[in-house]
């Protein structure tokens, strides 16, 4: 227990040193801040793609209506060929 207090007391020594420290602090903020970039290049692309995706989804619908219209059409000139005149 005492070393898991002094892992813990050294944590905190280093946490005060790194807000005391500008140097530290500043290095410390351009990190996230270039992580924060990072993740949104990675947001960006990634919102690419789902609207490429999306995009061929709506063509694949637009596609399976057209066939489905198609085939309903044919059906129904089918049905009335055999109707007797």
């Amino acid at each position: 227990m005492p070393q898991e207090l002094n892992r813990d007391q050294a944590e905190e020594k280093d946490s005060r040193n790194g807000l005391q420290n500008p140097q530290r602090m500043a290095t410390e903020m351009a990190k996230a801040f270039q992580e924060l970039a990072k993740g949104e290049q990675t947001a960006s692309a990634l919102e690419k793609q789902l609207d490429g995706i999306e995009g061929r989804i709506d063509e694949l619908l637009a596609a399976a209506e057209e066939a489905e219209r198609e085939a309903n059409q044919r059906m129904k000139d089918r049905d009335t060929e055999k109707e007797p005149s």
